[in-house]
């Protein structure tokens, strides 16, 4: 429902301009994540954080708008194990697979025009829909910025380079953490690669 709602807001964006202004473009990307600790040991004998470990993601989605303000929907699909440390030592618990599914509205407008290309601002809420095994799966909100590269190859594909920092609430539950560990908000860098092209 979530996913058909945005879809939906996304359609009735009104026509502002002909051609290039209101393309409609479909966006792939592949996208490697650095996640902070989302449940800190505040014991003096710190053990560090748990955090997902590096996790690879899958973006499929659209996007709407020429070289102005453009806005479009991404949908996020990563899966990756727990890892607990810091930087000196972490240990990655491999019966412990989590997975998440991403909902990313944004809005990209344009800093710099770079030859053929250009530069680019991106804004995002985020809807991420956690599973743990064993439990429930768990909603989260939160938000991302981030910048974009993009260089045009030939006249319907684009390629794409993204960078961006988010934050969302801790993947954990207070009850899921062992004693002396508390719930953190997530924060990540992200380091993407990808491609729009117009059909």
């Amino acid at each position: 429902m979530i996913v058909l709602g945005a879809a939906a807001v996304l359609a009735a964006i009104p026509h502002r301009a002909a051609g290039a202004q209101n393309a409609w473009r479909i966006a792939i990307e592949l996208a490697e994540t650095r996640y902070h600790g989302v449940g800190t040991d505040t014991s003096s004998d710190s053990l560090g954080a748990f955090r997902p470990y590096r996790p690879g993601a899958f973006g499929v989605g659209l996007e709407r708008g020429g070289t102005g303000a453009r806005f479009g929907l991404m949908i996020r699909f990563s899966s990756t194990r727990l890892a607990l440390g810091d930087r000196g030592l972490v240990l990655v618990a491999e019966d412990s697979p989590v997975s998440l599914i991403e909902l990313r509205p944004v809005v990209s407008l344009p800093l710099l025009r770079i030859g053929g290309g250009a530069l680019r601002a991106e804004f995002a809420p985020l809807i991420d829909r956690w599973h743990l095994p064993g439990e429930a799966s768990r909603l989260r909100l939160g938000g991302e910025v981030g910048a974009a590269l993009e260089a045009p190859l030939g006249r319907r594909a684009t390629l794409l380079v993204r960078a961006g920092l988010a934050f969302s609430g801790s993947l954990f539950n207070d009850e899921d953490l062992l004693d002396g560990f508390v719930r953190r908000h997530a924060t990540r860098r992200l380091l993407a690669a990808g491609l729009t092209f117009s059909p």
